[in-house]
């Protein structure tokens, strides 16, 4: 196989290992895949995942995109995220605090 031909590969097996993640992450999941495909109605839409956390994101935007980050791409390695009681932490990001919320939630 060629090189375009692995990465084409790549892809699809990864967007197919994110369909499971959100699958088993996400309670309304067929909301995540509505968003997905721009066929939510509504301003907002509001994600429940299994681990008891709620967002509120605006429809068809790229909020979606940072839940697929976060929670099931992990890319910020939330689930090693270890912060001893009363930690302050300091969110100096550019979008709508995802991350700020997963820490509170672990302190």
């Amino acid at each position: 196989m060629g090189v375009i031909t692995n990465i084409k590969l790549g892809f699809r097996l990864k967007n197919l290992y994110l369909i499971g993640r959100a699958i088993r992450k996400i309670n309304n999941w067929p909301t995540y895949f509505l968003d997905l495909l721009s066929l939510t109605t509504g301003k907002f839409t509001i994600f429940s995942m299994k681990d008891s956390l709620k967002y509120l994101v605006r429809s068809r935007t790229c909020d979606r995109g940072i839940i697929t980050t976060v929670h099931l791409a992990d890319q910020y390695e939330i689930n090693n995220l270890r912060l001893p009681n009363n930690s302050i932490v300091i969110d100096i990001g550019a979008h709508i605090g995802l991350y700020t919320v997963i820490a509170a939630k672990s302190v």
